[in-house]
């Protein structure tokens, strides 16, 4: 690939081949390309995302930190969903990215969907520019969602949470909670819009 056409073309291809739940793609394409995880927020929710999102990269950068975010869907140009600082993968680090991460995807034993890829692309984009902080916005769900590879991140935050993807995620609230607080880690601080008391008793179902 050499132009950003031929990186958006590569992607649409892989949109027929759905979506697919589950994480050990990622584990073995990242284990293939020997990434390590940076420091990280993870954010999943419904409604509310991307503006949380937005307010914890604009704390960080005020702070003085470097800081990577990955997000869906974009609002102006495909390459806001992967950004440094607030600015846009360049399209020449969006063409090297996406070569590093097709030349490893075509020997996996299974094949990668478009956000698969896409989440792979940003991670070796960040590897290389080493941001402070990187912020993941969930795609879809949270429990089986291809950012949910991360192991260890600073915070996790489930904003609210609507009847959105019940075709795969569940057909009631509970359900679609369930799936979203799965991004949930022990020992790593979770920072949640349910009252206590409706928590405890969604996680004890």
């Amino acid at each position: 690939m050499k132009t950003r056409q031929d990186v958006f073309d590569w992607l649409s291809g892989q949109l027929r081949f759905g979506i697919k739940p589950g994480l050990e793609r990622m584990s073995w394409i990242i284990e293939q390309l020997g990434l390590e995880e940076r420091p990280s927020i993870h954010v999943a929710g419904t409604n509310g995302k991307g503006s949380t999102v937005a307010f914890l990269r604009a704390m960080a950068m005020e702070n003085g930190l470097s800081v990577g975010t990955f997000t869906s869907p974009y609002i102006i140009q495909f390459e806001e969903r992967i950004m440094l600082n607030g600015e846009p993968i360049p399209e020449d680090a969006l063409v090297a990215v996406a070569n590093q991460v097709k030349a490893c995807a075509d020997d996996a034993p299974e094949t990668l969907t478009e956000f698969e890829l896409l989440t792979m692309m940003a991670w070796c984009y960040f590897d290389d520019a080493r941001p402070d902080l990187i912020i993941w916005e969930v795609g879809l769900g949270g429990r089986l969602d291809s950012t949910n590879v991360l192991k260890q991140p600073l915070a996790t935050i489930v904003t609210s949470i609507g009847h959105d993807h019940q075709g795969i995620l569940g057909d009631t609230l509970e359900e679609i909670a369930l799936e979203k607080y799965g991004i949930m880690k022990r020992g790593v601080p979770m920072f949640h819009s349910i009252e206590k008391k409706s928590l405890i008793e969604l996680l004890h179902q």
